[in-house]
């Protein structure tokens, strides 16, 4: 079987050379979107979280590399609001697209829109694996 371009073992990329990060991020009805850290939810890698112009929810690394594997997964909160989303865009920067129940995709600047996801306990998950590049 060939390899494809970029294709790696595990053998050839050392451990020192892969960026792993996550956090939990808090998507509450009055405080807005924070990064949710504690004594029981840390955070390594991100370095803040926000609303961006186009209601997307943007996370934001202190350093990037290339991606090799990216995730955001809701929790049991908003899953049971029917909550499902979408990640794109690997290095420093990524875009959290939300959908409601209906597959509708929201609008998180939009007050009628966030309150479908946001609630005391709402959180998403996210994960990243990056690989240094330089």
């Amino acid at each position: 079987m060939s390899r494809q371009p970029y294709q790696f073992t595990n053998e050839e990329v050392l451990t020192a050379e892969l960026m792993i990060g996550g956090g939990a991020i808090r998507l509450d009805p009055t405080e807005g979107v924070y990064l949710h850290t504690n004594e029981t939810h840390h955070s390594v890698g991100i370095s803040s979280v926000c609303i961006d112009e186009n209601g997307d929810l943007e996370i934001r690394r202190f350093s990037g590399g290339a991606v090799v594997s990216l995730s955001v997964t809701p929790d049991e909160t908003l899953t049971k609001l029917g909550v499902r989303v979408g990640v794109s865009g690997g290095g420093i920067t990524s875009k959290v697209h939300f959908y409601n129940r209906h597959n509708e995709r929201l609008n998180l600047n939009r007050a009628s829109d966030y309150s479908q996801v946001a609630t005391p306990f709402s959180n998403l998950w996210a994960l990243y694996i990056n690989r240094r590049t330089n």
